[in-house]
C-alpha cells in the first residue's frame, strides 16, 4: 500500500526538525576526534587500493594504518586520563570507560 503525499511530506518534515535539533546540539559543543585526519584518510586510501586489486599497496597501507591507529589511541587514552584526574574523576573507571568504549577494528587484524 503506497504511502499517501501528506503522511511522507509529514514525515520528512519531522525528520528535518530532529536533523535541525541534533545538528544544533552537536554543533555547540566541541568534538573529541578518536582517530586524526591522517589515519581516516590513510583508511580510505586502504579501501581505493583494496577495491582495485592492489594487494600490496592494500598490505602497505594496512601496517601503515595499524601504526597510526595505535598511536592515535595511545594519545586519546592519555588525554582520557588526563582529564578524569584534573575533574578529580576515578582514574580507574576513566580506564575501563576508555577501553568499554574503544571500537574494535577487525578489518585491520591481521590473518595471523
Amino acid at each position: 500500500m503506497p504511502l499517501s503525499t501528506t503522511s511522507t511530506k509529514n514525515t520528512i518534515g519531522l525528520f528535518n526538525i530532529f536533523a535541525t535539533a541534533q545538528g544544533e546540539a552537536d554543533g555547540s559543543r566541541a568534538t573529541k576526534r578518536r582517530l586524526s585526519y591522517e589515519s581516516l584518510k590513510l583508511i580510505r586510501q586502504r579501501g581505493v587500493a583494496r577495491a582495485a586489486g592492489n594487494y600490496q599497496l592494500t598490505s602497505e597501507l594496512a601496517n601503515r594504518c595499524r601504526e597510526v591507529i595505535k598511536e592515535d589511541l595511545k594519545e586519546r587514552r592519555a588525554a582520557v586520563l588526563a582529564e578524569a584526574a584534573e575533574a578529580g574523576q576515578s582514574i580507574r573507571n576513566a580506564r575501563r570507560d576508555f577501553s568499554n568504549r574503544k571500537t574494535k577494528m577487525t578489518a585491520l587484524r591481521r590473518p595471523d
